[in-house]
Formats: C-alpha cells, structure tokens, sequence
C-alpha cells in the first residue's frame, strides 16, 4: 500500500521548468532513488530526494504529498504535516496528505486536528481500511465511542481477518458497556436492574 500511495511518477508532457533532457532525467533519477530508498525504508534518503523534487516542482500536489508522507515515517510529524497541508491547499482529492497528516495529528496526541483529515480520507476513499480504522481511534480518543464502533465495524467488513480491528471493536463497546452501566447506577444505584447486571 505505501508503494501505491507514494509514487511520483515523471510524466511525458507535464509542466517542467527544467530545459534540458538532462535535467528532465536528473529528477527522474531523484524520483527513482526516492522510491527505492522508501522500498529499503530508508526515509531520510527518501525525504532528501523528494526534498529535491519538490524545490522543483513546488506546486505538484503529488510530489509534496510524498515528501510528507517521507517525512512522517522518518518521523518528522510536524514538518509532514505542515506539507501535506501544501499538497491538500493543491489537490483536495488526494487520499494520502489527508490520510497521513490525520495519523501524525493523532500521534500528537491531537485526535481533534485528526478527526476531520481521517473523516475526509474516508470520504475520499470509504474502503481503504487504514483510514477507516484510524478515524475509530480518533473518535475513540475523543471517547465518541458510538461513531467509533461504525468506523471499527466498517474495518472489519473491510478485512474480516484484522484482529487489531476486531479488538478495537470490542474494547469500543466495552466502553459503551461502562458508560451504559454509570449511567444505570446513577438513575438507580439499589434498582433491580443493577443487582440483575452485578
């Protein structure tokens, strides 16, 4: 899947300020290094080579999606996300910067900033289960536990045999489960209804 969200690929006839089929086959060799190193992951090559592209390329939504998703699996959460939002700002229906600055504002701990990437991911591409899944744990960083279950659900239909998925389900109506149980033992803490539960 990386391989397919991650390609650039220089194609004949598009717009190059570059004047030379030297030049022209000088970033398509940065191109290629850039996707060999992410083959080996090797993200920090992988970054300088789309770094290159991109200083030549500055308003291909492609290439600076792809430097920002090099740039979030060398861990460099900030950085991807602030180029992935220029890439998003060129083309808005791409799956990948969406996708991508979703899962680095969670690994901020910033499951709201997450939320709406992850929510347009989906929108953009409802079977892809990595953005199906990670809008779950979003809302359920959110403690949004009932759209949470949808998202975790629609994963598991996705990939019936994801047993991250199914476990993620199943603690999300766990928490459904508690939340329903507080909520009984406020309304009647001696009720029938508890001792039945206990």
């Amino acid at each position: 899947m990386l391989a397919m969200l991650l390609t650039f690929l220089l194609l004949p006839g598009m717009a190059s300020p570059l004047s030379t089929q030297a030049a022209a086959d000088d970033s398509a060799a940065h191109a290629r290094a850039a996707q060999e190193a992410e083959r080996r992951n090797d993200f920090p090559v992988a970054v300088s080579e789309y770094r290159i592209l991109a200083s030549r390329y500055p308003h291909n939504a492609e290439v600076l999606s792809n430097l920002g998703v090099a740039l979030y699996f060398n861990h460099q959460l900030q950085p991807a996300i602030d180029i992935l939002r220029k890439a998003i700002s060129l083309n808005p229906d791409l799956l990948a910067p969406h996708l991508f600055s979703g899962l680095a504002w969670f690994r901020l701990s910033n499951p709201d900033a997450a939320v709406p990437q992850l929510e347009k991911a989906v929108h953009l591409h409802p079977s892809d289960v990595l953005a199906t899944t990670w809008l779950g744990y979003a809302y359920s960083a959110q403690a949004r536990y009932r759209p949470a279950a949808t998202e975790f659900e629609a994963a598991s239909r996705l990939d019936p045999r994801n047993v991250d998925v199914w476990y993620a389900l199943g603690q999300t109506w766990l928490a459904i489960g508690k939340n329903a149980t507080r909520r009984l033992l406020a309304a009647a803490p001696d009720g029938a209804r508890v001792w039945q539960l206990a």
